[in-house]
């Protein structure tokens, strides 16, 4: 009986023996297929430049970040209250880290694209895990914010009550020319979007889709244009499009989907604007807002087709 019992020990002891030794081959096996056992970092790298490139900058921050680390604004350089631009002349290099977060949420932080070239999207997300929150995404010619090649588990935005950006953990992705987020592919899963202004103005009131622009025949001397858009009507610039207010007054129909200069329009300040339901409307002050009064915006229908609304 003994010997049985230290037989039965033996064959315990060998099969204890062989699970360790299969255990530390395969972890001997997963680190020769490439997987790592590695602990994630865990720096805080802050972006203090407003320029495109160099020490500071947002797109050497990514370059330099590793899985786990946190990129953040200084909010001197980018204060809350006055979010200062970074002009993108390039496309910013992919998110391939896993566990990468980029928070805006207590700093003021634009990133333009206008500068960068066709098809740039402003931030590509190829990894797992990441978390984007905070920024203001404009005018990249491409997607705002883009995430494939099976990323998954990423977080776009959070709670816009939470941080001193003017959407808080949320991000604002307007006029860009694609979509403000693309997530593509099937394999590309759980991916969390939440809290962000996608299509927007700044503070979530309008729905910035113009569908013309109009400069005046007189650009190079009187730096005038005209956009309309699809729900809020012609927006009129005095200064070669930096800065944009409404023209809206005497116009019923918003959804303006032509502007015709008149062709004497330097000395009678004529503009028509079609509507996307028939109107046709007209301002002969150049779109300036008058005093009621002479040539104050008045209802006036004429025909039987399509009405014609004066917008004087």
């Amino acid at each position: 009986m003994a010997s049985l019992n230290r037989s039965r020990r033996f064959r315990v002891s060998v099969r204890l023996w062989m699970t360790v030794a299969l255990m530390l081959g395969a972890i001997h096996t997963l680190h020769a297929s490439g997987f790592e056992d590695r602990t994630l970092s865990s720096s805080t790298i802050t972006v203090t430049s407003r320029s495109d490139s160099g020490a500071g900058s947002l797109r050497q921050a990514l370059l330099t970040a590793q899985a786990g680390d946190t990129i953040r604004f200084d909010p001197v350089v980018f204060p809350p209250s006055n979010p200062m631009t970074i002009t993108i002349l390039s496309a910013l290099p992919q998110i391939t880290q896993d566990h990468l977060t980029i928070d805006a949420s207590n700093a003021g932080v634009i990133l333009d694209g206008f500068n960068a070239p066709a098809g740039t999207t402003g931030l590509y997300v190829t990894s797992d895990n990441n978390v984007i929150k905070g920024l203001q995404i404009v005018r990249f010619k491409g997607d705002g914010i883009g995430l494939a090649y099976g990323a998954s588990g990423n977080q776009i935005g959070g709670d816009w009550q939470v941080g001193e950006a003017l959407r808080g953990e949320g991000n604002i992705l307007t006029l860009n020319g694609e979509d403000g987020i693309d997530i593509s592919g099937a394999d590309s899963m759980n991916n969390r979007v939440t809290g962000n202004l996608i299509g927007l103005d700044s503070n979530g009131t309008l729905d910035l889709r113009f569908q013309v622009v109009a400069p005046s025949p007189a650009f190079a001397q009187d730096r005038l244009v005209f956009a309309g858009s699809q729900l809020h009507g012609v927006w009129r610039s005095t200064d070669g499009g930096m800065h944009w207010q409404t023209s809206n007054a005497g116009l019923s129909i918003l959804n303006v989907m032509a502007l015709a200069f008149s062709p004497n329009f330097a000395s009678d300040r004529t503009l028509f604007a079609g509507t996307g339901d028939g109107g046709i409307f007209r301002t002969t002050t150049a779109g300036e807002l008058v005093p009621r009064g002479s040539g104050y915006p008045q209802a006036a229908y004429h025909g039987t087709g399509s009405l014609t609304r004066l917008w004087d």
